[in-house]
């Protein structure tokens, strides 16, 4: 049995407000395309396929070697695009799916990982959050262990609203001949996964089993801009910790930014207001800022950087730049 993953790239994403589609917006030097890809290609598929649509062309373009783009036109929601790749993957039976939203930068490949092992024995599994507030996202209606429905907020009655479980659009199902089940799971040119969202499983027929995720803020989609900066935040609180974990000082590390192309070697001392982005790498003893931006430049060894801005510049070492200075390649 193989594992196949589908990727949902397809939407404008409209409150952002851009022409720019929405999972090209970056979150430290990347893409947040390129950061589900990382954790889909973690949990070991044998396919991925991108779905595909608003900046088409744009999204291709930032897709790695050996994933697929498969292009949704017109765009009529989830369970239409989800259809739209299972028609152009072909023969499915006997395989896992999975179906991730290319928006949520933070989600783990363990994750995944745990969702597609939850699904032998039923037809279908889906990733869920308890949230302290569940507004706005669809519940998840139980029977035991069993989940028999999804009910989007606006349909809830008050009692369903007290539910904390929410649906977070990632899913695993078992593949199968096509058309049959899996397209019943897929949804009927709509939205919805559950196409009758009070009732479970592929067709209205076997269990739907739900996989709390142990962190909700793994599996925060991005919206809107606020949504964006909160992800991107929790990503330099990340990259930050593994800095400081490997011998990098930080005085201040919620006033440091760091792309996730960055190198800093231990010793190396980093101040409030340092902006460091593409492939800048920061050697040992070397002592950045404050308010330093430095894009894809090389500081040595026991340099001191300061209130200074760096393109493309090699500062050797024990050399010391700033305050005040603007440098350029060569």
């Amino acid at each position: 049995m193989s594992l196949r993953a589908i990727v949902l790239a397809a939407g404008r994403g409209t409150r952002m407000k851009s022409d720019r589609p929405k999972v090209l917006f970056a979150v430290a030097g990347r893409p947040l395309l390129s950061w589900v890809l990382d954790s889909v290609a973690g949990a070991g598929p044998d396919e991925i396929v991108v779905v595909v649509g608003h900046g088409a062309a744009e999204v291709r373009a930032v897709l790695p070697s050996g994933v697929r783009a498969v292009v949704q036109e017109p765009q009529l929601g989830t369970g239409h695009a989800v259809m739209t790749a299972l028609a152009e993957m072909g023969g499915v039976a006997g395989d896992t799916v999975l179906v991730v939203p290319g928006d949520t930068p933070l989600l783990r490949a363990g994750t995944l990982r745990a969702l597609a092992a939850a699904l032998p024995g039923a037809p279908a599994a889906l990733l869920t959050a308890i949230l302290p507030d569940p507004a706005g996202y669809g519940r998840v209606r139980r029977d035991g262990t069993r989940v028999v429905g999804i009910v989007e907020h606006r349909d809830a009655t008050p009692e369903e609203r007290r539910i904390r479980e929410v649906a977070v659009s990632t899913y695993a199902f078992e593949g199968r001949p096509w058309p049959g089940p899996s397209a019943a799971w897929a949804g009927e040119r709509s939205g919805g996964v559950l196409p009758d969202r009070r009732r479970g499983g592929p067709g209205g027929s076997g269990e739907v089993r739900g996989v709390p995720v142990a962190d909700p803020a793994e599996v925060q989609g991005v919206n809107s801009h606020e949504q964006l900066a909160a992800v991107a935040a929790e990503v330099r609180r990340s990259i930050n910790a593994r800095w400081m974990a490997a011998g990098v000082e930080m005085p201040d590390p919620g006033r440091v930014y760091l792309d996730a192309g960055v190198t800093v070697e231990a010793g190396a001392r980093l101040q409030p207001g340092v902006h460091l982005e593409g492939r800048t790498t920061v050697a040992a003893g070397a002592e950045v800022g404050p308010e330093v931006f430095a894009v894809d430049s090389a500081i040595g060894p026991g340099a001191r950087v300061w209130y200074s801005v760096l393109r493309g510049v090699q500062v050797e070492e024990g050399a010391e730049v700033g305050p005040f200075a603007s440098l350029g390649p060569g």
